[in-house]
């Protein structure tokens, strides 16, 4: 065999050599490539959502229903015995006045009668205390001087809208008792508002008081009925 030969042939079974290691690396390549492709992807975690709060039965939402809201506005309209302590005080124009005689209180140079309140109004009012007194005469000018409030405990009074009564007894004296200047009087003026301000209230009924500062009729504070 010459040299040639032989050297022609080592240069192909390198050649040889060369071309199967070749294709032994391009199979592994893909033969990685489609294990690759072909393995299953990790599942992405989905969040686990919250459940919204749901209000059970009775519970006040944020717009105030529910039934615990309905309790209170129905709990709102009913009547508590301690609304008629906040009605408004009495005024004189609400009420109307008759003065009843109490004969058997008649004598010995006094006498008796009462006033009797009516609320002729719709409105509810309340009464503390003692009314303004003061004889009126034929004309409806003041003459005399006023009642003295006696040293009865007083309490507060309703009088209800439409027909509510009230009571105040009055102690009369004769005016010659006092040694004064008489005067005829034909009725009587009653006063309720607080300040005293008010028209008053008239009623008939004749009375002798006296002239001047000297009073002759002492009152009661206003009671129920």
């Amino acid at each position: 065999m010459t040299v040639a030969k032989t050297t022609a042939l080592v240069g192909a079974v390198l050649a040889g050599a060369l071309a199967l290691s070749g294709c032994a690396g391009s199979s592994a390549t893909d033969a990685d490539a489609s294990s690759a492709s072909s393995a299953p992807a990790s599942p992405t975690p989905t969040p686990t959502p919250t459940p919204s709060p749901t209000a059970s039965a009775g519970q006040v939402g944020a717009d105030g229903g529910g039934d615990a809201g309905a309790k209170v506005a129905a709990r709102d309209q009913e009547q508590f015995s301690d609304d008629t302590a906040v009605a408004t005080p009495c005024v004189d124009e609400q009420l109307r006045l008759v003065v009843e005689p109490l004969p058997d209180e008649s004598g010995a140079g006094s006498f008796g009668f009462q006033l009797v309140f009516t609320n002729a109004s719709t409105l509810g009012c309340t009464f503390d205390g003692w009314p303004g007194l003061i004889a009126i005469d034929a004309a409806g000018a003041e003459v005399g001087w006023p009642a003295y409030a006696d040293a009865s405990p007083s309490a507060l009074v309703v009088l209800a809208a439409d027909g509510g009564v009230a009571t105040a007894h009055v102690r009369g004296s004769q005016a010659g008792a006092f040694g004064c200047t008489p005067i005829e009087a034909a009725g009587l003026r009653a006063r309720s508002t607080s300040d005293g301000a008010g028209a008053g209230i008239d009623a008939p009924y004749a009375i002798t008081v006296c002239d001047g500062q000297t009073s002759t009729m002492t009152i009661s504070p206003l009671v129920a009925g």
